[in-house]
């Protein structure tokens, strides 16, 4: 693979500048049109979406919708490791985003990456007002900005955030880290639907 790059990469003189300096020009380009609709258009066509059982989406508006999960607030985690620091204010969460379609939506994280369950009662009891709900699961690569690396770049304690995949932060099985899968027992338990329904209470 080496042998097959490297040689294009002389050519197109990448070697002898490696470093892409920010320049006024290419950050225009990264924010035109143009750049955002392709961005738009390569996000919407990797998406791999569940079979839609009993025309559960799209939600008919307006309704009462209730979002559980880390990632639902949190702009890094959906971003992943090596994304550059980011103007926060200028972006939005999956909370934030749909909050903007549809105003009656609410939030808490429910379960956490660390397995606290402090927040388990206060979502549980958001359920009986609802008339769907919204989880979002699975690992974290958001980027560390605070962690301590080794020589190796491999980390050697975390300072900021939770993170199990991503480069150096290698998992030994692909478990739903924290207490996630236990959330979806007690919701299923409270709101006695299957996990295939997880999205609609009705």
């Amino acid at each position: 693979t080496v042998l097959q790059i490297q040689p294009t990469q002389c050519e197109s003189g990448v070697l002898v500048e490696p470093v892409i300096r920010q320049e006024e020009r290419s950050v225009r380009w990264l924010y035109c049109g143009f750049s955002r609709k392709t961005a738009y258009k390569v996000a919407a066509e990797s998406l791999v979406l569940l079979k839609n059982e009993n025309n559960i989406l799209p939600f008919k508006k307006p309704l009462k919708l209730t979002l559980f999960g880390e990632h639902a607030n949190s702009i890094y985690t959906i971003l992943g490791d090596y994304t550059p620091p980011q103007n926060t204010e200028a972006l939005k969460t999956i909370f934030g985003a749909l909050k903007d379609i549809n105003p009656e939506t609410e939030y808490t994280k429910g379960w956490d990456f660390y397995g606290s369950e402090d927040d388990f009662d206060k979502a549980l009891n958001m359920t009986d007002t609802t008339d769907a709900i919204v989880v979002c699961l699975g690992g974290s690569s958001s980027r560390d900005f605070f962690g301590v690396y080794n020589d190796k770049g491999q980390t050697v304690e975390t300072k900021s955030v939770f993170m199990d995949c991503g480069e150096g932060r290698d998992v030994c099985d692909l478990k739903l880290p924290g207490n996630q899968l236990k959330f979806l027992k007690e919701l299923k338990k409270k709101t006695g639907m299957s996990v295939k329904q997880i999205a609609d209470k009705t």
